[in-house]
């Protein structure tokens, strides 16, 4: 009769295969008596079931022990951001579990065990993954403050959903373009990128159309995020006359008197801002917070994006 010495469970060896996510686990023999513990521990999938929510689901391939079944199996999944310490997500007898909150545009580490009886096994090898972007924005994309411009967005607008419809340097740069993939398309949040390397937008409630007219809508707004004083981003209220104005050619037109307007092409230097007429000035700095020139009304656009905020 061949005798096998008690090892301690946490000894098991773990083999990962990165790229079929399979996390395989040697045999273990306890008291002479073979019991493999999770011989194939396999993700099913790793889904983002929402915004930066995860659904993580294994299973167990092959399991023939000795006295035990699958349900008498628990587990621990662990999540960190990289480079920081692990934390507990889930301990349990599922073979799923759903991780949220998660921080956008993030790597994560996740990694998982077993365990039995209080003997556990050695953590797997790390799998990673990615969260989404709430904005998919080349106009912030290299910009150190993505995030925390994004949280701005999503504070003042209230949505955390924000589907690109619109970007000028890729369906083209005038407002025809801007009509034909904007139109009729809900609440929309407009971001701008000037030949100054302002960043700065508007909010508008009022779905974006070609027939010409003032529309009004009191939750309308435009923002700074950069600007040529460094003050932070700042949002500025709608407080009078109108919010938006439609016309087939014209682009996105916040105030009565140019707040931002843009004209039928938004890559030359006819666009323009007389901020402030209809949405506030809280800061005192008029046009030159969008235009970057105290002696300007006009600015060209190297990047306008438009999002369809749900």
């Amino acid at each position: 009769m061949k005798l096998y010495f008690q090892e301690p469970m946490k000894n098991i060896k773990i083999i990962f295969n990165e790229k079929e996510s399979n996390i395989l686990y040697n045999e273990y023999y306890f008291n002479g008596i073979s019991i493999p513990v999770p011989k194939d521990i396999t993700f099913n999938n790793i889904e983002n079931i929402e915004e930066n929510s995860f659904k993580i689901s294994w299973k167990i391939d092959d399991m023939s022990i000795f006295n035990i079944d699958n349900e008498e199996i628990k587990y621990k999944v662990e999540i960190r951001k990289e480079n920081e310490q692990f934390k507990l997500s889930y301990e349990g007898n599922n073979n799923n579990c759903v991780i949220n909150n998660l921080d956008s545009n993030t790597y994560y580490e996740i990694r998982i065990c077993s365990f039995y009886n209080n003997i556990i096994s050695n953590w797997s090898k790390i799998y990673k993954i990615k969260t989404k972007d709430i904005i998919d924005s080349i106009i912030l994309n290299n910009n150190e403050r993505k995030n925390e411009y994004i949280n701005k967005i999503i504070e003042w607008s209230g949505y955390k959903s924000m589907e690109l419809i619109y970007r000028g340097t890729r369906d083209g740069m005038t407002s025809k373009d801007f009509h034909n993939k904007c139109d009729n398309k809900g609440k929309t949040i407009c971001l701008f990128l000037n030949d100054k390397d302002n960043i700065f937008g508007g909010y508008s409630s009022i779905p974006w159309t070609s027939n010409g007219g003032d529309k009004i809508a009191n939750d309308c707004f435009i923002f700074t995020l950069t600007n040529i004083y460094n003050i932070e981003p700042t949002k500025f209220p709608y407080v009078k006359y109108r919010s938006v104005y439609h016309h087939p050619n014209h682009g996105p037109y916040f105030g009565q008197n140019y707040d931002l307007g843009f004209d039928t092409t938004f890559n030359d230097k006819s666009n323009c801002s007389g901020f402030p007429s209809s949405y506030k000035d809280i800061i005192g700095k008029g046009k030159s917070i969008f235009t970057g020139d105290v002696n300007n009304y006009y600015f060209k656009l190297k990047e306008i994006e438009v999002f369809k905020l749900s």
